[in-house]
């Protein structure tokens, strides 16, 4: 939450008349996901900006068995489950706010991606593996987008 603090107060400060807030928000917890659109949809009237921007590439160590509690990978769900779940909970509100835009944040790695269904739930277990399971997270921020872009701005 120090870091949201930081972020409110340095670059967001230039936005004058912007009303930016910080919530808690676990993107490892499909649960945390939920419960953090909930008390935004009923806390704020208004989205006009989502800015899906959380990015991790996580070895297997870092969890029990490198798998979130929903039982995904823990890359794969921080950089792209989350994101997916909090822009479908909070995508009417954006589309009656319009105007209004999400930006996912990708990288080139996604060219290197592969969406193999069978390994997406497995951990990233060694160096390679985890910058693969990196890549492929960044490759579905890319479709989701190519999906979610016209919904956003109501061209669907």
């Amino acid at each position: 939450m120090r870091q949201g603090a930081r972020a409110r107060e340095g670059s967001f400060g230039a936005c004058k008349g912007a009303k930016v807030l910080f919530m808690h928000l676990d993107l490892a917890s499909l649960r945390s996901v939920r419960a953090f659109a909930s008390a935004f949809l009923r806390q704020e009237p208004h989205l006009h900006l989502l800015i899906n921007n959380a990015a991790a590439a996580l070895p297997a160590g870092v969890s029990a068995g490198g798998r979130t509690e929903d039982g995904y990978g823990l890359t794969f769900q921080v950089n792209h489950l989350g994101h997916f779940l909090l822009t479908q909970l909070l995508l009417e509100r954006l589309q009656r706010s319009a105007p209004s835009r999400v930006v996912i944040v990708a990288s080139r790695a996604h060219c290197s991606g592969r969406l193999d269904p069978a390994a997406l739930g497995r951990p990233a277990r060694g160096a390679l593996r985890t910058f693969q399971a990196y890549c492929d997270s960044k490759l579905a921020n890319v479709l989701h987008f190519s999906h979610v872009s016209p919904l956003a701005c109501g061209c669907l």
